[in-house]
């Protein structure tokens, strides 16, 4: 009973002592060595920052590579948790078991309890505090180089190791620090950075550098020499670097100074090889002789240079590699022989009637064609370009060719009879003629004799039976009357040039072709014809002035009966008289020279003969043939571009005529556009649309007055 009461008693007391010092913490409590009993969380607070703060104030003193600084603990972080720790202090005796709880608070009254005060770390930058310290640290290596000096002496110049602040260590180093509160100075770990290239590695270079400047590299050839000099080498020289393995590269002279230095030798000393070749000179072709090429082996010559640099050896020859011609002269003896024998001397052509041509020996250089090869093949033998031989032949069968004439015919009472016998043509057969131009300059006799057939006309005088009852289609007159007699001897002279002539059943009649030339010594004077000049036309003195008339007498049947026109070219001005059946623009002009030409289409079955003639003030031109089945319709003119004329006289000075004559030669007409539509159908339905077009500039009355002395 005893026991039970003092257990009474123990816990009545307990339960005392808890409720003396409800909300203090309980006496013999500590705080890092600093007491708290008895205080309240708030007064512990206040202890514990009185005693501890100075701590964290003093700076954390660091070292590295014999150097040190102060670093404030709070700038990295460092602080206590006041609240933390008071209540740390005030749970000793209240948490833990019943037992723990009943016991705690008098056995730490009896044997105190120390709470430990560790400082906690709050987020920083850290780099920013470390950097300043890692630049006054940190210093890079340095390779071992080598120097070389104006007198040529190489010097080694010694490494030196680096060093570096292991940021990421420092930052554990100093953390702990701050966390044990450390007093003492803490040393920050540093890492040694060993030079890339020590001194010792280098040793081989210099020695092998200076055998390098020890003298200068010559080389030479044919007597002569280029060289290298020691300056050049040293200011080549390419010092020891880093290879990808880590060691020192082979000590070298700089690729551009080798390549410039055998360039030049190279450039001396190279020479093309050349083949024979023949040449034509002073009428004459010789040969060229051949020539041995040489070019200097760049690549071999430069790594002799880098060999003789590691050595006293310093004069030396360039590799030569030697390239024999592929063409001798010798090659080329028979075809010089047969090539002065094609030029050697004139090939004579020689023709119908007497006739005779000359190729000259200077003609026969321009067309000889060498070969570029010697061989046995056509185009390794001397030759005439057959290109110049055609366009010589040419001329020679311009001069001797003569088209063939047909026979013309005149109808009369159903019968055709001859008006002119057809008259053989000439051909001259070219592509033999140059054959043989060939052969004859190859041997001694230079002879040709022109290859010259005959060509019968189309139409002969058996043609007459086939044109007897040939019905009349078409004809038609225009005046002459008032013309100037040069130009009336023209018409009149042209229209019977054209008199009796057949065109075959699907023969293009040509008015050029029919005529013939209309030259002076054929009988045609000189008139006026209307002429370009720039870009404007005029009236002036022509050759066969008038002939257009005659064209244009023969043009307007055939177009109203429907034939198929050719050709057909309108004249610069208009000229009131030619209207045909009330329309303009159906006229026609015509110059061999200048290629205007008047040309139909005989696109019937049966043969059509042309009947001209004049009276003294008209032209008469009458077309006899089958009266064709088609359907002609001729649309009304449609006229456009009307530009007004000045009608005012002009007076034109000609010195060709006797002083005083006067002649008109133009009269005044607007210049305008017109466009004549003609449609031909034929018995199937189909049809075929001609366009006459027809842009006249304006006309002037124009007068020209001669002023020839008398």
């Amino acid at each position: 009973m005893a026991g039970l009461g003092l257990a009474v008693l123990f816990l009545t007391v307990l339960i005392g002592y808890r409720a003396l010092y409800q909300g203090k913490i309980y006496p013999g409590v500590n705080v890092a060595s600093v007491p708290v009993g008895g205080l309240t969380p708030e007064q512990a607070q206040i202890t514990l920052r009185a005693h501890l703060e100075s701590s964290i104030q003093n700076p954390l003193v660091v070292t590295a590579d014999g150097q040190q600084w102060q670093l404030s603990r709070e700038a990295l972080g460092a602080r206590y948790d006041w609240p933390g720790l008071a209540a740390a202090a005030y749970d000793v005796g209240r948490t833990g078991s019943a037992f723990d709880q009943l016991t705690a608070p008098v056995l730490v009254r009896v044997a105190s309890r120390n709470v430990e005060a560790s400082v906690e770390l709050k987020p920083t930058d850290w780099s920013a505090i470390l950097a300043p310290i890692a630049k006054q640290i940190d210093r890079p290596a340095v390779d071992a180089t080598l120097a070389v000096s104006p007198d040529h002496t190489v010097q080694l110049k010694p490494d030196r190791s680096g060093v570096h602040l292991d940021e990421e260590a420092a930052k554990r180093v100093i953390a702990n620090a701050l966390a044990s509160g450390a007093t003492t100075p803490i040393q920050l770990p540093i890492i040694p950075i060993p030079p890339a290239v020590s001194a010792a590695a280098l040793q081989a270079d210099r020695a092998q550098a200076m055998t390098y400047l020890s003298g200068p590299v010559t080389l030479t050839y044919e007597g002569r020499t280029w060289t290298l000099d020691v300056d050049q080498l040293q200011a080549a020289l390419t010092a020891s670097s880093l290879d990808s393995s880590g060691k020192p590269s082979k000590l070298d002279v700089n690729q551009s100074l080798l390549d410039r230095f055998v360039g030049q030798v190279a450039a001396d000393v190279n020479r093309p090889v050349r083949d024979a070749e023949l040449t034509l000179q002073a009428g004459k072709v010789t040969v060229v002789p051949e020539q041995s090429g040489r070019r200097v082996d760049v690549e071999a010559t430069e790594n002799l240079v880098r060999k003789a640099l590691a050595t006293n050896e310093r004069t030396l020859s360039p590799v030569i590699q030697e390239v024999a011609p592929k063409v001798t002269a010798a090659e080329w003896d028979s075809v010089v022989v047969l090539a002065n024998r094609l030029i050697g001397s004139p090939v004579v052509l020689s023709g119908p009637g007497n006739q005779s041509w000359e190729l000259s020996t200077a003609s026969l250089q321009k067309m000889l064609v060498l070969p570029k090869q010697p061989g046995d093949s056509g185009t390794s033998q001397p030759q005439l370009d057959s290109t110049k031989l055609s366009t010589f032949v040419a001329s020679v069968a311009k001069d001797v060719d003569r088209d063939p004439v047909n026979a013309r015919f005149q109808l009369a009472g159903g019968k055709a009879t001859l008006l002119k016998p057809g008259v053989d043509g000439l051909r001259v057969d070219q592509a033999a003629t140059v054959t043989a131009i060939q052969v004859a300059a190859t041997g001694s006799t230079r002879m040709v004799s022109l290859p010259v057939a005959s060509v019968a006309p189309a139409i002969g005088a058996d043609e007459a039976s086939k044109l007897a009852g040939l019905q009349l289609i078409a004809d038609n007159s225009t005046s002459y009357a008032g013309s100037i007699p040069p130009r009336r001897h023209n018409v009149e002279l042209a229209t019977s040039l054209l008199n009796g002539v057949v065109v075959p059943s699907g023969s293009v009649f040509s008015f050029n072709h029919e005529l013939g030339p209309a030259s002076l010594d054929r009988g045609f004077q000189v008139g006026y014809g209307i002429e370009a000049q720039g870009d404007k036309v005029k009236t002036v003195p022509s050759v066969a002035g008038g002939i257009c008339q005659v064209a244009t007498t023969l043009f307007q049947p055939v177009f109203w009966t429907g034939y198929e026109i050719e050709s057909r070219y309108p004249h610069a001005y208009y000229i009131a008289h030619y209207v045909s059946h009330g329309y303009p623009g159906l006229d026609t002009t015509v110059d061999e020279d200048s290629g205007l030409d008047f040309q139909f289409k005989n696109d019937t079955s049966h043969d059509l003969l042309i009947q001209s003639s004049t009276d003294g003030s008209n032209v008469h031109f009458a077309i006899y043939g089958e009266q064709p089945t088609w359907k002609v319709k001729v649309d009304p003119p449609v006229i456009s571009n009307v530009v007004k004329t000045d009608r005012a006289l002009q007076v034109q000075q000609d010195p060709t005529l006797p002083k005083g004559q006067q002649i008109y030669t133009e009269a005044a007409e607007d210049g305008f556009t017109v466009l004549v539509r003609r449609t031909v159908t034929d018995d199937a339905g189909h049809t075929r649309v001609l366009d006459v077009r027809s842009t006249y500039e304006p006309a002037h009355n124009v007068m020209v007055v001669g002023t020839k002395p008398s």
